[in-house]
């Protein structure tokens, strides 16, 4: 009993849970979620929290893996047919291991597998980030009941790499907050002068007008700089944060082209 409880992993079973936490992230890379928004990073997220949630899962107990497939599928319901396919079939499986009482850890990282493909394809769009949210329920719940029947060693390691995580997040976060306020006053500038630059246009006043212009994308220039420091580009790790980041860029970098356009002009 006790041996079904831990969920015990063979070294056989090991490998295999690995091979199946690795398909499960390359499924879950190109499954078309966008946590930031920019391509290369996606892929990587993707990947890893998939394999991690796999690999995590090898250790579920069998209600915890029912449930999440039961949400995946409740959620999967206003998507196409076969990702509900997927979470019923992730659902069986889960019932037959409790059924049973059976141990079978690789069976459960592939139960795991499959419901995070599940997850990683929702379309939820009521309002912004709902699928986000849903997926970080479904996927908290496995790893948060396999990391309890995990060795105190496997426990605590993973406790430190989400300590070290968490302070990256911080770090990125707090680089991007610096850009920001360096730029707020240049940003602010150059949005005055774009003003001047028009009401001197509607005066008739070409000469003022293209001077200001020039001077609105010479600030603009500046703040779009700021936002795009060295130490503002860890954020785009970081997903909200880099979706902010990169809508900031293109908006103030636009702007300014707009700007020395008109001052041409």
């Amino acid at each position: 009993m006790s041996t079904n409880r831990r969920n015990t992993i063979t070294h056989r079973d090991s490998l295999v849970i690995l091979g199946i936490a690795a398909l499960a992230g390359v499924g879950a890379a190109f499954a078309g979620c966008e946590p930031t928004g920019n391509a290369a990073p996606d892929l990587v997220l993707c990947f890893g929290a998939a394999a991690f949630v796999t690999w995590i899962g090898a250790t579920a107990p069998w209600w915890a893996l029912l449930t999440a497939a039961g949400l995946a599928s409740m959620a999967a319901s206003f998507g196409p047919l076969w990702l509900m396919g997927l979470a019923w079939a992730s659902m069986a499986a889960a019932m037959w291991i409790g059924a049973n009482r059976a141990n079978h850890s690789a069976l459960r990282a592939g139960i795991v597998a499959v419901t995070v493909q599940v997850v990683f394809r929702l379309q939820l769009d009521r309002f912004f980030f709902l699928s986000g949210l849903v997926a970080l329920a479904i996927v908290g719940l496995v790893v948060i009941a396999g990391l309890r029947r995990r060795q105190r060693y496997v426990r605590r390691r993973i406790m430190f790499a989400g300590l070290g995580v968490a302070v990256l997040v911080a770090l990125a976060g707090a680089g991007m907050a610096a850009g920001a306020a360096a730029a707020r006053t240049d940003a602010g500038k150059g949005y005055q002068l774009l003003l001047d630059g028009l009401e001197d246009l509607d005066g008739g006043d070409t000469v003022a007008a293209a001077t200001s212009l020039r001077a609105a994308a010479t600030s603009l220039r500046a703040a779009h700089s700021n936002l795009d420091a060295v130490y503002t580009r860890p954020a785009v790790l970081v997903p909200v944060i880099a979706q902010n980041r990169r809508a900031a860029t293109d908006v103030i970098g636009r702007a300014a082209e707009a700007a020395e356009a008109a001052a041409a002009t």
